[in-house]
């Protein structure tokens, strides 16, 4: 309900205090099942205190609709209940939580460190981390001065180590891409901290519409599809059910198009999924310069399509 509150705040029909409690009610229902009846209560008088405040904000909706001409009312009226009935879904998937195989996971984090540890004493044939498995800048900067490597460099002369960097040397050249690996599953496994309650089922908050583009915004570190794509064999449903994983990519371009029947959207559509695909493996002949360039074009019109569903107009 976090990012639901904001608009009764915005219309100054609700006045919140700062709860020291909200974090804890969240960590403990991330837990899941059983509650105690006290817990239980508590919940509840948690979460109805939120709906006071968007029993508050109906009135308004309605307002603002009338005002507007009809066709543009019906369809101001039509959005709002879309977002009522995706959060009626987000706190379904939210309750529910993801089934983790807990005989794998537990172990995995209780011996998290020691992983990573081995991990990069196994891997680390350049000797790029110390003893405290700290990446050494000086000693990478060094190789690939020594290797002849034309790395981006900072105004300060420091090497750039962003991620897409190194991803993108890495696809030319096999000893930037041994380093790279090292680095992307050090990080990611440094930053996973599921949260799996007593049931085996993972659970976070989605935060609904946390995004600018209006998507949902879980925190990346406790929500199972976010880390490292491994991670996701963790998911395992219960003896007789199943779980299915699906990805698209330009969904809600396409659903639009679909919808309107807009010619232009329809044929662009395609073009769309192309640009997303090539933005994530672009091709292996491109310089890292122009591969920058490629991406932030593409990542143009990525938020373009986007925003285009959303009323963005010439001028957002």
């Amino acid at each position: 309900m976090g990012w639901t509150l904001g608009a009764p705040r915005c219309a100054q029909l609700l006045q919140i205090s700062a709860d020291k409690g909200q974090n804890e009610h969240r960590e403990r229902l991330k837990k899941g099942s059983p509650f105690t009846l006290e817990e239980k209560r508590e919940h509840l008088d948690y979460c109805t205190d939120d709906v006071k405040g968007l029993v508050k904000l109906l009135p308004r909706i309605l307002a603002d609709a009338l005002s507007l001409p009809y066709r543009q009312a019906g369809m101001y009226l039509k959005h709002a209940l879309f977002r009522g009935q995706f959060m009626c879904a987000t706190a379904q998937i939210e309750r529910r939580g993801i089934p983790v195989d807990t005989a794998i996971y537990r172990p995995l984090k209780q011996n998290w460190d020691a992983i990573i540890h081995q991990l990069i004493k196994d891997a680390d044939v350049y000797g790029v981390y110390d003893e405290n498995d700290e990446f050494k800048e000086q000693r990478f900067s060094d190789l690939v001065s020594e290797w002849g490597i034309p790395w981006p460099r900072l105004e300060t002369g420091r090497v750039e180590l962003k991620k897409t960097t190194f991803s993108d040397i890495a696809k030319l050249d096999s000893r930037i891409q041994a380093i790279h690996e090292v680095r992307k599953t050090r990080a990611m496994l440094r930053a996973t901290n599921l949260q799996v309650g007593a049931d085996g089922r993972a659970r976070t908050l989605l935060w609904a519409f946390g995004a600018k583009t209006g998507r949902t915004q879980p925190r990346a570190s406790e929500y199972i599809f976010s880390p490292a794509k491994w991670m996701r064999f963790l998911a395992k449903p219960a003896r007789g059910m199943a779980l299915a994983y699906l990805d698209y990519r330009a969904q809600e371009f396409g659903i639009a198009a679909w919808y309107s029947r807009d010619e232009n959207m329809l044929a662009a559509y395609p073009m769309a999924i192309r640009i997303q695909r090539w933005r994530r493996k672009p091709g292996p002949s491109m310089t890292p310069r122009r591969k920058s360039i490629g991406r932030k074009f593409a990542g143009t019109i990525r938020l373009s399509t986007l925003g285009s569903c959303m009323g963005w107009g010439c001028n957002r």
